[in-house]
């Protein structure tokens, strides 16, 4: 068993380490992007907030945010920057998710009713903490009136430090909405996921409530403030730790 498992970490790490140099070619700051890169957004994030059951009670990140629409599908990252305000101790997590459009690449429609298009999916996971993750699967997004944006992916998992495998389930939305002359979005994601070695499966749902506060100076979608509210049940699927906490936030977003 012990040398099963170590053929599949070698694996995992080929894996993983393929994952990185694609996704260096992938950038979309490279000059020969041309006309593969389609669409590019970027962000920059911090918030802060209290009860967080894991660490201090009162935790900041900081976060930047990129999302790149190709010619064969999109990737989307997330860096964060934690800090836990009573001990200053800090660390960093951060995911890559690139997909691959099965529309785009065969050049035949995928769309079916209210699907939009199929993708196969996956997601590199890696925190400070030495938490390292691989997720593979597919995902769809939707057309759903109103909703600029939603998709659903189902992926299996594996965790490189907890025996065995599972699966996870993700939902990520962005709503516009205006209230009189007052634009806003209501983004966010659920992730559900099973138990996995020691780990009891957990899900976590972090919808935020933004405000688009640039335009009243002339500079709409750029400068956001609003809240992020966080309800995860047995957090890190730890038994029992159930966290509900609200994190004030402000947001700036750019494209290269």
């Amino acid at each position: 068993m012990r040398k099963i498992k170590l053929i599949k970490n070698n694996m995992t790490s080929n894996y993983r380490f393929g994952f990185l140099a694609l996704l260096a070619l992938m950038l979309p700051y490279s000059s020969f992007a041309g006309d593969l890169l389609l669409f590019n957004e970027n962000s920059i994030t911090y918030q802060s907030g209290d009860n967080y059951r894991v660490g201090d009670d009162k935790q900041s990140v900081v976060t930047f945010e990129h999302l790149s629409v190709w010619s064969w599908g999109d990737v989307f990252f997330f860096y964060d920057d934690l800090k836990q305000e009573h001990t200053g101790h800090s660390g960093y997590y951060y995911e890559v998710a690139p997909r691959l459009s099965l529309s785009k690449v065969t050049g035949q429609s995928f769309s079916y009713g209210a699907v939009k298009d199929v993708f196969i999916a996956s997601v590199l996971e890696r925190g400070s903490d030495g938490f390292d993750g691989l997720l593979l699967g597919t995902s769809l997004d939707w057309d759903i009136p109103g909703v600029a944006f939603f998709s659903s992916s189902f992926y299996y998992r594996d965790t490189a430090n907890l025996a065995g495998d599972t699966w996870q389930t993700t939902l990520v939305w962005n709503v516009p909405f205006s209230i009189k002359d007052v634009d806003f979005v209501l983004d966010g994601y659920t992730d559900i996921r099973g138990a996995e070695g020691l780990n009891k499966g957990d899900l976590s749902f972090n919808p935020q409530l933004k405000m688009d506060v640039g335009k009243f100076w002339g500079y709409p979608k750029v400068l956001y403030g609003g809240i992020e509210y966080s309800y995860w049940n047995d957090k890190f699927g730890i038994d029992g730790v159930d966290e509900r906490n609200v994190n004030a936030l402000i947001q700036m977003k750019f494209s290269l």
